[in-house]
């Protein structure tokens, strides 16, 4: 299979995934549970998916480009757990409904990512700098992750 082929079917994997996890009634989860005051609206959050599906298909189609190594099959395993990761996250966030589950989920998630930029750091170095911005983006959702606990407790 062609990088590009790949880097698309993994991508669209991860969405079905997501919103197999995710279940139903996600808007109508977060129209009920208390917001952080700085939460984004829902169209943000989408723009925020969609950023992140774009960012992960631009690493998978550069490390699917180089040749093969030990490093770049150890980054394109870690890329996978992230994208798993990431929703199954959905799953204890919008069918659970449990904010501390999703927090320390999302906390341990969140070390992988940044095994992942680290590992890529010496692979690929705009792969990093991409992920790089998701890894500053996690800063942001693991504090508002947190402030959701607090408020839903």
């Amino acid at each position: 299979m062609s990088p590009l082929l790949t880097a698309v079917s993994v991508c669209f994997a991860a969405v079905v995934a997501e919103g197999l996890f995710a279940g139903g009634g996600v808007r109508e989860h977060l129209e009920r549970v208390r917001l952080p005051r700085r939460s984004p609206p829902f169209w943000l959050w989408v723009m925020i998916g969609i950023a992140y599906y774009a960012i992960f298909f631009t690493v998978l189609l550069r490390l699917l480009s180089i040749p093969p190594s030990t490093w770049r099959t150890f980054a394109l395993v870690l890329a996978l757990v992230v994208l798993g990761a990431n929703a199954v996250w959905n799953y204890f966030f919008f069918r659970k409904k449990d904010m501390k589950a999703s927090l320390l989920f999302s906390i341990a998630y969140s070390a992988v990512a940044v095994v992942l930029i680290l590992l890529l750091l010496r692979i690929d170095v705009i792969a990093a700098g991409l992920l790089t911005v998701y890894g500053i983006y996690l800063i942001f959702a693991n504090r508002w992750q947190y402030e959701m606990w607090r408020a839903n407790r």
